[in-house]
This record gives C-alpha cells, sequence and structure tokens, in this order.
C-alpha cells in the first residue's frame, strides 16, 4: 500500500480530476512542492484521498484554489500553500486540519468560511493580517495561533485602523465638503462679478478641486461606517469597485489640479505686486486657457 508520495521538484503543470493520485485510496502523505509550473488544479483532484494527512503544495503557481477543492479530505491534518502566487482564500479547511502555511503568498481576499469547519488548529502561518481576523477566524480559533507578518493601515473591522485618523478623515472631509461648497455658492450667486478678475477665477475653480479631496474623503468615512465590523470580508471587493476607483481617480485630480490652481495664484499675485500699474497681468483668455489646461 502506496503511503507517502514525493513528486517535489517535476515539471507538473496540472492535475486533473482523473489523475493516477485518485487511486491511490491508502496516501497519507502527498508533497507536490517546488512544481513551478504547476498552475491548475481540478475541483476533484484529491478526491478519495479520505487518509491523506499532510498535503504540500508550496512553492507551485496557484494561485486560486476552488471553495471545494478540500472537501473529502477528512483525515487532513496540515496543508501548506507556502511560496504560491495565492490571491484568494476561498476554500474550506477539513474539519481535522491542524496547521495551515500561507506564507509567502499574495493572498488580499479571504472568506468568512475558511475555519468555518476546523475543531482543532494548532497553528497558522500566513503573509496578511486578514487570516488572523477574528471575523474570519471564528469564535472558536484563538487569535495567537495565528502568526502573520508585516502591518497594515486598515483592520480587521475597520478600512481604518487608528480611530484617530478615522475621526480626522470624517471631520476634514466635512470641514472642506461644507466650507467649498459655500464658497462656490457665494461666489457664483452672489459674487458673479468677481469671476472676471483672474485672481478669483482662479480661486473659484481652487474651489472646486479641494470639493472633490472632501467628496473622497467623506465617502471613504462612509464605507469605513458601512463595512464597520468586518471590513476584512470586504475589502478586497471593495478595492477593485467602481466606486473606490472613481474616488482614487478623483482625489488624485483634485490634487493635482489644486497645485496647478495654486502656482497660477502664486503668479498672479507676484505679476499684482511686482508691476502694480498693470503692465503684465493675466488677461481673460490667459485665464480661460490656463484653467483648460490645467
Amino acid at each position: 500500500m502506496v503511503k507517502i508520495v514525493d513528486m517535489s521538484f517535476n515539471e507538473l503543470t496540472e492535475l486533473s480530476n482523473c489523475s493516477y493520485i485518485n487511486l491511490m485510496l491508502t496516501l497519507e502523505e502527498l508533497n507536490l512542492s517546488y512544481n513551478a509550473k504547476l498552475f491548475r488544479l481540478g475541483r476533484n483532484a484529491f478526491s478519495g484521498l479520505e487518509f491523506l494527512t499532510i498535503l504540500d503544495l508550496s512553492y507551485t503557481s496557484l494561485s486560486w484554489l476552488a471553495p471545494d477543492m478540500f472537501d473529502g479530505l477528512t483525515s487532513l491534518k496540515e496543508l501548506s500553500l507556502e511560496g504560491t502566487p495565492l490571491v484568494s482564500v476561498r476554500f474550506v479547511l477539513p474539519e481535522n486540519t491542524e496547521i495551515l502555511n500561507v506564507q509567502f503568498t499574495n493572498i488580499a481576499d479571504v472568506g468568512e468560511d475558511v475555519f468555518s469547519k476546523v475543531t482543532n488548529i494548532r497553528k497558522v502561518n500566513s503573509s496578511t493580517y486578514k487570516l488572523c481576523c477574528p471575523a474570519v477566524l471564528g469564535s472558536r480559533i484563538p487569535k495567537h495561533l495565528c502568526h502573520y507578518t508585516g502591518g497594515a493601515v486598515s483592520s480587521c473591522t475597520n478600512l481604518t485602523e487608528e480611530p484617530s485618523l478615522r475621526f480626522v478623515a470624517s471631520f476634514v472631509g466635512l470641514v472642506t465638503l461644507v466650507g467649498n461648497a459655500a464658497a462656490l455658492v457665494y461666489r457664483l450667486v452672489w459674487d458673479r462679478e468677481m469671476l472676471k478678475k483672474p485672481f478669483s477665477f482662479f480661486f473659484t475653480n481652487l474651489g472646486v478641486s479641494d470639493l472633490f479631496t472632501g467628496v473622497y474623503l467623506i465617502t471613504v468615512a462612509g464605507a469605513d461606517a458601512v463595512f464597520h465590523g468586518k471590513f476584512v470580508i470586504y475589502d478586497f471587493n471593495w478595492r477593485r469597485s467602481r466606486m473606490c476607483q472613481a474616488i482614487g481617480v478623483l482625489v488624485t485630480m483634485a490634487s493635482v489640479t489644486s497645485t496647478l490652481f495654486i502656482s497660477l495664484i502664486t503668479v498672479d499675485r507676484y505679476l499684482a505686486v511686482r508691476f502694480p500699474l498693470g503692465e503684465f497681468r493675466f488677461s481673460i483668455l490667459r485665464v480661460y486657457l490656463a484653467v483648460t489646461g490645467t
């Protein structure tokens, strides 16, 4: 009876659903590590291996595994995916899993059911804090059994980890939004004559740019409130959502245009001081061209 199979350092590219491994029903240890070209596993690649206790898939090219990939491996105790380009962990570990190693991976997305069946985990080694969050580990697994490297701005529960940063983002966003909106309304409704002057026109456009910064901060604060408590579960999808990408583009444009408008205002004020009689000033045409170019 075959109990141990070592196929490491080979040229495997994929493991199908009906491979010869499925015929080794008494297999207890399977080593597929350092198969650098192994990029795909069939959903039932390990079906029938109910006595398998150790599975080593480290340093392969697996970037994704099906949620039910390890269903049926009722005896599995150790699983290693170390050094793989794994991005998402949505699979569910078998009940008897004791050790999970996903160090040196690219994990960005985690599911809340990864440890839902596990009852006796002893160690989790991860390259991301996300696997060590209570929302992922569940109430039965102590957090001290999970070890990860590196830090993060976001936390398990909130988009922004530090309460002080959350307060500052909300406060500054609100002040920026309300202040610039009020200034724009005043300028456009009650003081339109001032828009004919370059200085005032530049300031009005600067207000628009800063208004977008306020929109960005308020949106981030709103997302933090919506995802409060379980942000780690929604982190991956939020960062790739159209809303997140849109406000990212918005704040980038706002930052650049704000800097340019401040530069134009500086030039305009310099000309006003250096040439008090108006020998050199921005003409209305040049103002419009400058704003359009910005």
